[in-house]
């Protein structure tokens, strides 16, 4: 057996060095770069996006004393519709149903130009079917007191619709004028319900309505039974009392202008700008709103005035609010108006006539 031959090592062994460590990758260091400043970008976003709303919600807070409205106007805003001097005209606007919530707005508004003494005349802009009997002379009240208040001419300027509650309200004005294609009048009342009675029977539903003994006419106009003779008299009789108040606001407001016995007027009919002031002199002239308020300033001696349009001024809350409550056009159902068909009532609103009517 051969011996296992070695190579001697040598006398000045070559000592070899490791390889130098390569150095960090460049690109991590990129990385975190790029991440700081997009931190310190979004932070100087949230900065100035904080600071804008601040400045915003100190303009805002601030236009009530800019724009000449005093106390009543925190929840006023205004769209000039023309430029001019100190001296101002305010175009207050009664448009859509006459409810509660209108009744509200017109306050709002009526106490800002109580405070406002750079406005010297008013124009009542009218576009509305009417709506509640009670709404429509709460704000016939309030627009009579701050007239009487103020001492300033208050004129109507009647837009496409301005019938029963719409004509009912203008009677708190020293003149009427309407478009050339307005609709006016329907000087009436309406109790519109609904009688259920057949439709509960067939879906095997039995109401069942308690009153007290003597209280015969507590549920009168019930849509859970029939309607009896009984019921139907005495609900007329309600609106009859209703109907001789509004005569008598359509009396007292035109005064001296109406052209025929107002048994002929107020019969619920609604007729054409042109036929309301020629044959029965609901309307004292045909104008545009510019015309109106410019014919307004010219009678008031209002050189060059500033005409401004009063506007509800909404919170924040109220803007999400509102847009929260829009769905796409998906239907939805209005616990108010199930409300109001369980519970009729009496209105000073144009209702127009519907489709497939027999002569």
């Amino acid at each position: 057996m051969s011996e296992p031959s070695f190579t001697p090592a040598s006398a000045n062994p070559v000592l070899t060095t490791p390889p130098p460590l390569a150095p960090p990758p460049v690109q991590c260091k990129k990385r975190s770069v790029l991440v700081r400043l997009l931190a310190i970008f979004v932070l100087l976003v949230l900065g100035v996006s904080v600071l804008g709303n601040i400045v915003l919600l100190v303009t805002v807070a601030g236009l009530g004393s800019l724009s000449g409205l005093g106390d009543g106007s925190a929840n006023v805003t205004e769209e000039t519709l023309v430029s001019g001097g100190r001296k101002r005209i305010a175009v207050l606007p009664i448009e859509g149903a006459i409810d509660e919530s209108m009744v509200e707005r017109v306050r709002v508004f009526a106490d800002a130009i109580q405070h406002d003494m750079s406005i010297k005349a008013v124009v009542l802009a009218v576009d509305s079917p009417g709506g509640g009997v009670t709404a429509s002379d709460e704000i016939y009240h309030t627009l009579k007191e701050l007239k009487q208040k103020r001492q300033i001419p208050i004129w109507v300027s009647m837009g496409s619709l301005a019938a029963s509650g719409g004509y009912y309200v203008s009677m708190a004005a020293d003149k009427i004028y309407a478009e050339p294609t307005t609709i006016t009048g329907s000087i009436g009342v309406i109790w519109p319900a609904f009688e259920c009675s057949n439709l509960l029977e067939k879906i095997g539903v039995t109401p069942e309505i308690i009153t007290s003994s003597e209280a015969k006419f507590k549920d009168a106009a019930s849509p859970f039974k029939k309607f009896t003779p009984e019921d139907v008299a005495y609900i007329r009789s309600l609106v009859n009392d209703a109907h001789g108040k509004f005569r008598k606001i359509v009396e007292n407001g035109r005064a001296g202008k109406l052209k025929k016995d107002i048994s002929e007027i107020a019969i619920g009919k609604v007729w054409p700008a042109d036929v309301a002031r020629d044959e029965f002199g609901l309307v004292d002239e045909i104008a545009y709103l510019d015309q109106v308020y410019s014919k307004l300033a010219a009678e008031e001696g209002l050189t060059n005035p500033t005409v401004v349009r009063l506007k509800e001024r909404h919170s924040i809350l109220e803007a999400l609010g509102a847009a929260s409550t829009m769905h796409g056009g998906k239907l939805q159902i209005d616990p108010k108006m199930i409300y109001e068909l369980q519970n009729p009532k009496m209105e000073y609103r144009y209702i127009p006539p519907t489709f497939g009517m027999k002569e």
